[in-house]
Order: structure tokens, then C-alpha cells, then sequence
């Protein structure tokens, strides 16, 4: 009978200690789609510290209108006393939802509930777009990122950045180590302080009230850094990795060090990766300065790795990571981690040479990774450039096949005028559909008399950036490897922010020119819209490179009464390229070779002539005959055109 009474006791201690959820109070019953939807919820439960989900786990699992789960993690606000879990819907109709406790005496729930989404005028959280060259919002509206480097910044400038500059998005760290870093010496590890929380708080509301949107950095180089090792200054000592760990440990630790990140980086998805405003989780900037990177640079980029697989994992609106090196290094490993590829560049004084440093690495970075890329800090702080150095930097940017800006560093030196040409770019971009072309390509292109010419294009449109074209000169403007069919030419003032010129431009053979009209203006832009598509031509092509060009009207030819059938074509590699044309009857026998053997052709349009005789010069008769197009790189890279020529007479 003790025994009995004493097993009761066990039983009932044990179900009186379980969690239980004593109430739960939603923001709202209807919420906009991609608002916040947030619950506070109390409840009993044991634990020691509210930021240990070994201890104390709150979770929401959130069901669709079409039947899509969610989990949504729960946090602990240290500013308000409270346990909170914000989610943001992304589909119109009723929600179900039901919260969870959990600690080591149990797990309990609460009953189902519901709520109502309601459309919006907002789309959404930043993803990258299928053609993984540019961003776009969840809802498939292209977002072109403009903006600059706002770092440890007042947030209280934004509205003036959004309606004076027109900016879109800008970069800020989530904690200068010297004003306080969410895990630091004080709070201890595991513990977050929450005077660097509400910061985090106070950007993120500031910036979905005013429409911009935010990268934001994780660890400064400055939180990894002993002073001095490698560059001046450092807060390692002010950081709580610091108490359990060297610098080195702290990439290279997989187990303890590791398992108190996770529990950083889960609360700091729970806490604010609901929101629309953040845009892309910046893991590092400029690990080279960490003096972990220093003593073991690959298990610094393991650690890149297991950080980046983590979000991608843990974060349920897979917003993009990136992450950087600095001093105009290429960072080949990072960038096969990270989904954008950053860049940071200094090295320029000059208004000339920063656009060709930021065009060359933007290029690279675009032929060598199918990601999108931009410049994630560049600068000088020779005021005198500006806002010279700021308008080419953008300018040139877009048309190298950046996804945002180049991010000016200098913040507090931004002027209005600077302000001014981020407005003037912001309008030329807004109403470029970034996201619905999946064939973005740096297109050959020449310009005459001189000049510096930057293109980018893709199906239907061409956009463009000249300049050093203030001589009053017209100029003749090439562009190789488009679509056929006819264009609206817009050319745009880059500084005043008007069109001041528009025309109609026909694209044949995968080619288009025009004439850009005299002028004394630094530097103009164009955009290239396609009107009408014709599907006028063969294309035979060599990875990227387009080898062989023919029109289609020749194929077959009907000939007749005339004295000559001519066979245009064009050549539009830079690839060596050796060509064979000949003329073969039905039965594919050998009537004549149209070119001496194997040619090399160096220049862009080329055309035969059969004079409708054989190789012995006796004239042939009526019958379909075929013209064979061979060629042949240097790289033993060979395509063939087969089409008939019907002769009658």
C-alpha cells in the first residue's frame, strides 16, 4: 500500500511539473499577407536559462490555406518579460495553428487556432530569381537592389534614404562589437543581451515603415579580431566566444563552440527572420581581418560552410546568405559557398579606374559563378570625387551584371547630391523586369569614334552605359549576339534623370547598331526594349559564344532567271575561327567549294556567291541542291549548316 501511495505521489509530482500554456494572445485574428503576424504566450514551465532551447523549447506549427506546414521557433524578449513567436503568411486565406512547450520534464500544446490573411500591396521577402542572376520578391516582383553601407549607422535616416535617395536596401551589422555585441563578456555565453536586441528591433521596425530593406551582418571582422592580428584594432576580448575558445576555435570547434552558435543563430532566425525588411544574412564581412582566418584559413571556411547550410536549413523563408573577403581579393571558396557573391574594393582614387575595377570584378564574378553578385564596400575619402566616383561605380555596376549597387562605405559623408544620382539610377532601373529572362549575357559590343561602352542584355532587353562621349561627336554603337526584331531605344540622362531621346532600331542577323546622337554630356545610359521578335535566323553556338549565324529566308532558295545566289552569314566569336562553305547536289556529291579550303574569318559579316556552275565551271541544271556551312575553332570546336537551294529554270 506504501508502495502504492508512493508511485501516486511519483505520477502526479510528475504530471503537476509538465509545461502548461496559460495563454496566448495574437497581434490580430486578420493579418495582411507578409505583415507580422506575432502571439505572445504565457506559460509555466522549468528552466534556468530562457535562451537554452535544451531547456526551454517554444514552437508554432502554422498550417496554410493549401495545406503547407511551418514550423515557426518561439523567443524569449528579454526587453518585455515575454515569449513571443512572429510569423509572416504568404498566402491568402485561413490559418491554423497550434503552440508547443517543451522542457525536460515534458512537452504539452495548445488547441488549434486560426487566423485570417488578407491581401496586400507588399511582395514579400527577398529570394533569389530562377535565373539565378537577380533577386525578386517571394510574389515573383524583380527587386534590383539600390543602396549603400550603413554598418553600425543610426537607423534614423532611413526614411531620408528611401524618399530622397532611392534607395531600396542597405547593409548594417547586427552588433559593432564596441557597442555591444548580442553574445558578449557580460551577458556571458548562451546569455544574449537584449539592449543589442531592441537595437535589432528597432532597425528592422524602422525599416518596414520605410519600405527599405536590410542586409544584415552577422559577425564584423572586428568581433573575430585580437588587436593587431592581423590589422589594427579588435574586440575578441569583449566577445563571449572568448570565455570557452581561441580565435582559431572558434571556426574550427565542431562540437561545444558550435552547439552555442547554433543556439545563437536559431534565436536570431526566431527573432527576426520573419521580417519582409531583412533581406540576406551577411555570415562575415571581411573574414581575412579575423585572426582565426589568419591561423587556419580552410577551417574558417568550413566553418563558412556549416553556417551557411544552417540557415539554409533552419531558416524557413530561405532568405540568401553571402559573405566577403577585403582588399580586392577574389574569393573563390567563399563564393562557391555563399548564394550572392561580395566583393569589397578600396584600391581607387579615381573616378575613372573605379569603374573598370568594379566592371572587371563584376564580370569575372559573372562568367565564373551563376549567382548574383555585387560590391559589398568600396569607397575614398577624397570628397573632392563625388559624386563623380559614387555615379560611375552604380552605373557601371548594373551594366557588368550586378544585382545591387556597389555599397559606398562612407556614410556619413553622403551628400545630397550623392543622394540625387542613387534617385536618378533608382528610376532608370524600376520598371526592368530583372526576373523573367533566364539568358542575361555580356554581349560583344563596340563603339566609334571611342569610348567606354558597358552592356548587359538578355532576350528583349539591352541596357547600356557610354562614356567619355563629352566631344560633341555622334557615335556608332554595336551590339552582337541580340535577338532579331525591331527595339525602342530610350537613351537616358544619367545626371538630370530624363529621356531625352528615343527611336525605333531593327536587330538582323543577331546584330544591332545605332547611332548615339552628339552630345556633351560625361556619360549617358540606354535601354533596348524588344517590340517585335522575328525568328529570322539559325543560331549554332559554342558554349556561351554564338559561332555561326544564317537567315533563314535563304533556306530553301527558290531560284530563278538569275545569275548568282548569294549566302550571307556571320561569324560573332572571338574564338579562332576557320570556315568551309560548299555546294552539294542531292545525292550530297561535291558541286563546288565557295571558299578556298578552310578560311579564316576575322571580321563579323561574311558572304558567298555560287554562280550556279560546278567546280569545272559548267553551269548546272535545274534540281534542289545544298549549301554546307562548316566551321571550325582552333579549340577543335566544329559546327555544321545544312540547308537546300531548289534551282529551276
Amino acid at each position: 500500500m506504501i508502495i502504492e501511495i508512493l508511485l501516486l505521489i511519483i505520477v502526479c509530482s510528475s504530471l503537476y511539473s509538465q509545461p502548461s500554456i496559460n495563454n496566448i494572445t495574437p497581434n490580430s485574428t486578420e493579418v495582411q499577407k507578409y505583415k507580422k503576424f506575432e502571439l505572445v504566450v504565457q506559460f509555466t514551465a522549468q528552466y534556468d536559462n530562457p535562451y537554452n532551447p535544451d531547456e526551454i523549447d517554444l514552437y508554432c506549427i502554422f498550417i496554410s490555406p493549401t495545406n503547407k506546414t511551418w514550423r515557426i521557433n518561439g523567443f524569449y524578449d528579454g526587453v518585455s518579460s515575454s515569449w513571443k513567436i512572429r510569423f509572416t503568411p504568404n498566402e491568402i486565406g485561413t490559418w491554423r495553428y497550434k503552440v508547443f512547450v517543451k522542457d525536460n520534464s515534458g512537452e504539452t500544446s495548445s488547441q488549434n487556432y486560426k487566423f485570417s490573411c488578407v491581401s496586400s500591396n507588399l511582395h514579400g521577402w527577398i529570394k533569389i530569381a530562377p535565373n539565378k542572376r537577380y533577386l525578386m520578391y517571394d510574389d515573383g516582383t524583380s527587386f534590383y537592389g539600390v543602396g549603400d553601407c550603413r554598418a553600425w549607422a543610426s537607423y534614423s535616416n532611413f526614411d531620408v534614404l528611401k524618399n530622397t535617395g532611392g534607395m531600396n536596401i542597405v547593409l548594417v551589422w547586427l552588433g559593432p562589437p564596441w557597442m555591444g555585441m548580442i553574445e558578449n563578456t557580460t551577458s556571458g555565453i548562451g546569455r544574449y543581451d537584449q539592449r543589442v536586441c531592441s537595437r535589432i528591433d528597432n532597425y528592422i521596425d524602422t525599416a518596414e515603415q520605410t519600405g527599405l530593406h536590410i542586409i544584415l551582418c552577422l559577425w564584423p571582422h572586428d568581433a573575430l579580431r585580437i588587436p593587431g592580428y592581423p590589422w589594427q584594432g579588435g574586440n575578441w576580448d569583449i566577445n563571449a566566444y572568448s570565455q570557452i575558445t581561441t580565435p582559431e576555435g572558434f571556426y574550427s570547434d565542431t562540437s561545444t563552440v558550435w552547439e552555442y552558435q547554433k543556439k545563437l543563430y536559431r534565436y536570431i532566425i526566431a527573432r527576426w527572420g520573419y521580417s519582409t525588411a531583412l533581406a540576406i544574412w551577411n555570415i562575415i564581412s571581411e573574414i581575412n581581418g579575423t585572426t582565426g582566418y589568419v591561423q587556419n584559413p580552410t577551417a574558417a571556411e568550413n566553418w563558412c560552410r556549416r553556417v551557411h547550410e544552417f540557415f539554409k536549413t533552419n531558416d524557413p523563408y530561405n532568405k540568401p546568405t553571402t559573405g566577403s573577403k577585403s582588399g580586392d581579393q577574389f574569393w573563390n571558396n567563399g563564393y562557391n559557398i555563399f548564394d550572392l557573391v561580395e566583393y569589397h574594393t578600396y584600391k581607387d582614387n579615381d573616378v575613372d579606374s573605379i569603374a573598370r575595377t568594379i566592371s572587371e570584378f563584376l564580370r569575372t564574378a559573372f562568367v565564373s559563378f551563376e549567382k548574383p553578385n555585387f560590391v559589398g564596400e568600396f569607397g575614398t575619402q577624397k570628397q573632392s570625387l563625388q559624386p563623380t566616383y559614387l555615379h560611375n561605380a552604380i552605373w557601371s555596376a548594373l551594366c557588368s551584371g550586378a544585382a545591387i549597387t556597389p555599397m559606398s562605405w562612407w556614410w556619413e559623408n553622403v551628400t545630397d547630391d550623392m543622394l540625387n544620382h542613387m534617385r536618378i539610377f533608382s528610376e532608370f532601373v524600376k520598371d526592368i523586369d530583372f526576373v523573367n529572362n533566364a539568358d542575361w549575357k555580356l554581349p560583344q559590343c563596340s563603339i566609334y569614334p571611342s569610348g567606354d561602352i558597358y552592356v548587359i542584355s538578355c532576350s528583349s532587353i539591352v541596357l547600356g552605359w557610354v562614356k567619355s562621349i563629352s566631344d560633341s561627336k555622334e557615335r556608332n554603337i554595336t551590339i552582337q549576339g541580340v535577338n532579331n526584331g525591331t527595339y525602342e531605344l530610350k537613351i537616358y540622362d544619367t545626371w538630370s534623370g530624363f529621356y531625352f531621346y528615343s527611336s525605333e532600331v531593327e536587330s538582323k542577323y543577331g546584330s544591332l547598331s545605332f547611332i548615339l546622337p552628339a552630345t556633351t554630356k560625361q556619360d549617358v545610359a540606354f535601354k533596348l526594349v524588344m517590340k517585335n521578335k522575328e525568328n529570322s535566323e539559325h543560331i549554332v553556338d559554342i558554349g556561351n559564344s554564338i559561332l555561326v549565324k544564317i537567315p533563314l529566308k535563304q533556306n530553301p532558295v527558290s531560284v530563278k532567271n538569275t545569275q548568282v545566289v548569294k549566302i550571307p552569314y556571320m561569324v560573332t566569336t572571338l574564338i579562332p575561327t576557320k570556315v568551309r562553305v560548299a555546294i552539294y547536289d542531292i545525292n550530297m556529291r561535291l558541286v563546288k567549294e565557295l571558299t578556298n579550303g578552310w578560311e579564316y574569318k576575322s571580321s563579323l559579316y561574311q558572304e558567298e556567291e555560287w554562280d550556279l556552275k560546278d567546280k569545272s565551271g559548267n553551269k548546272v541544271g535545274s534540281g534542289i541542291y545544298f549549301y554546307k556551312i562548316e566551321a571550325i575553332t582552333d579549340y577543335k570546336v566544329k559546327k555544321i549548316l545544312l540547308d537546300k537551294i531548289v534551282i529551276m529554270k
